[in-house]
């Protein structure tokens, strides 16, 4: 059910996955990838060198590798569990079927079902309120950042807050008028432009990186301040909402299941490396007197802002300006896909007068607007931080019991029902309660944080 990305698959892609019934193995190793290296360049890659510069490099690589073990664990679990509730479910429907044409209907499990089948129908409620309180948070982020977007690219003529009003009634504009194909047209039309900004940029940008800054003996090393960081790389680096597609698109095959999350998760990781290298490095070197004035608010400095004002070059300061808004658009319309089909879902199980039904049109258009109207209502617009703080509180908070704690707990309670099952993720409950006490102690950091 979360959405940071799959907003990015197309319905096509959905439609093969769920009704190739036939060869369920069809997919390939790459597109499995490809779904999840498409799905991780976001918004969140725009928040990173802001909130690792007090770290510097190497601590904030160190940071980004030891989240990248920390999901694949995690991930890895996922899979496990939704793999074995495939079979059982095949099973089941085996039993029970009248006829060998038989299949099932809906063959994606989704996180949801996944908390339901293994931790109860309360939990699984539970999990669909905190996807939609994080992607409400999310949406808060998002709306800030294309205020603060469009009032930095016009030094200040355009208001943040009108600009901001501008795009999410555009937004859902589009979504009504335009319809869910074209927006999902639009969106891959929009992550392809995505990813060749970010190659661009990364192949301009290294070649003017100063390895000396990075790893010199003058350069800022401080592991201490990578703590605050951690929501933010565990928010760029989520892919696990694409777990239960990944699994029957690759028709539940163990191996390249587990080789498509770890080899696909692999390739953003190197990518968010790089972009760290090029923007701290840049950030480092630059002398701060006497640049743009809109990259300073209250002493605040923002690396990717001070690229695209004091670059030198104005085609390095175009790509990254443009790559930071399709980031933005891109999450965006993947969130508001999500939330407002997981609004329609719940909503449709209320409809049941066949008198009064409203219908499926209707729904989607309700959970459109409940999916824009109240972020749209919150957004703080002109705070650079605000941006920052709301991606830490998703992070933070509901993406760390989302796939930081839910999915050990889950894989515990399908083991023990299953006794033996047929596919687990190897290190028995010594590698589940390191993942649990990891995930709760990430919780813990986090509160304690704000406590204090």
């Amino acid at each position: 059910i979360m959405n940071k990305g799959p907003s990015k698959i197309s319905e096509e892609v959905k439609e093969d996955v769920v009704d190739d019934n036939v060869s369920q193995t069809s997919g390939t190793l790459w597109g499995a990838m490809a779904l999840i290296i498409g799905s991780t360049i976001g918004a969140g890659i725009l928040a990173l060198p802001d909130i690792t510069q007090d770290a510097g490099f190497v601590p904030s690589t160190t940071g980004l590798v030891g989240v990248w073990a920390f999901l694949v664990g995690q991930a890895l679990l996922l899979a496990e569990v939704n793999i074995n509730l495939m079979e059982i479910q095949a099973e089941e429907e085996e039993e029970e079927a009248t006829s060998s044409s038989s299949s099932s209907s809906d063959t994606i499990l989704t996180l949801r079902t996944m908390a339901e089948k293994t931790l109860g129908k309360g939990v699984g409620k539970a999990a669909t309120g905190i996807y939609l309180s994080l992607s409400y948070c999310l949406l808060v982020a998002y709306l800030t950042k294309v205020g603060e977007i469009f009032s930095f690219a016009s030094d200040g003529k355009l208001h943040s807050g009108t600009m901001v009003d501008v795009f999410a009634l555009g937004s859902l504009g589009m979504f009504i008028f335009g319809g869910p194909m074209f927006v999902d047209k639009l969106n891959q039309g929009l992550t392809a432009v995505l990813v060749a900004l970010f190659m661009s940029i990364l192949a301009l940008g290294m070649a003017h990186t100063n390895l000396d800054v990075l790893f010199g003996g003058d350069s800022v090393q401080s592991f201490q301040a990578v703590g605050p960081a951690i929501p933010i790389m565990f928010l760029s680096l989520v892919y696990h909402d694409l777990i239960p597609l990944i699994c029957s698109y690759l028709g539940g095959d163990r191996k390249r299941t587990q080789q498509a999350l770890v080899f696909g998760s692999l390739v953003p990781l190197a990518m968010f490396i790089s972009w760290e290298a090029v923007t701290l490095s840049f950030f480092k070197e630059y002398n701060a007197s006497g640049i743009h004035s809109a990259v300073y608010t209250s002493g605040h400095i923002d690396p990717v802002n001070l690229m695209i004002s004091a670059s030198g070059s104005p085609l390095i300061g175009s790509l990254v300006q443009g790559f930071s808004f399709v980031a933005i658009a891109t999450s965006f319309l993947g969130t508001i896909m999500g939330v407002s089909e997981t609004i329609r879902s719940e909503a449709s199980e209320f409809d049941t007068d066949d008198e009064q039904k409203m219908g499926d049109d209707v729904l989607r258009n309700l959970g459109l607007t409940a999916t824009l109207i109240p972020p749209l209502l919150f957004t703080t617009s002109g705070d650079p931080k605000a941006f920052i703080q709301v991606l830490s509180v998703a992070g933070g908070y509901g993406m760390t019991l989302l796939y930081g704690i839910f999915p050990p707990l889950m894989a515990w309670k399908l083991r023990e029902t299953m006794k033996a099952p047929k596919y687990a993720v190897p290190g028995g409950n010594l590698m589940l309660g390191s993942l649990l006490s990891i995930g709760i102690s990430l919780g813990i950091y986090r509160v304690l944080q704000d406590a204090l």
